[in-house]
């Protein structure tokens, strides 16, 4: 498998292990999940990423269509992720909580799927 695949693959496992983890810890609230925080499509965008990462299982690189496919799913997955923090972050800022682990593993485990689609564009990685 090419390192971008792996890069990307391994991406959206991140992602997938921030759904069970805290998003937000709120004072009588207690802590918020992914799942509660609705941090699913995001992570649901990065499946379809790791998708086209692993049916092809070939040593190089994908295609370009391919490519430019997941470059525009991990972008929209990267939004979702940036509403998630943002979201996050007011909360908490709001209701005097803290912003949780998992919402740092999600914005994580995005950029590095992001990056393994990016790396997919050159053939030298």
């Amino acid at each position: 498998m090419h390192r971008s695949r792996r890069l990307a693959l391994a991406g959206a496992l991140v992602a997938a292990v921030s759904l069970p983890l805290a998003f937000v810890d709120l004072p009588g609230v207690g802590s918020v999940g992914g799942v509660d925080a609705k941090a699913w499509p995001a992570v649901a965008a990065l499946a379809v990423v790791a998708f086209g990462a692993i049916l092809p299982d070939r040593a190089e690189p994908p295609r370009r269509g391919v490519a430019a496919a997941g470059a525009a799913t991990a972008a929209v997955a990267l939004a979702l992720t940036a509403a998630k923090v943002v979201d996050a972050w007011r909360a908490a800022s709001e209701a005097g909580g803290t912003v949780g682990p998992g919402t740092w593993v999600l914005a994580g485990g995005a950029l590095l799927a992001a990056a393994g689609v990016a790396a997919s564009f050159t053939r030298r990685v």
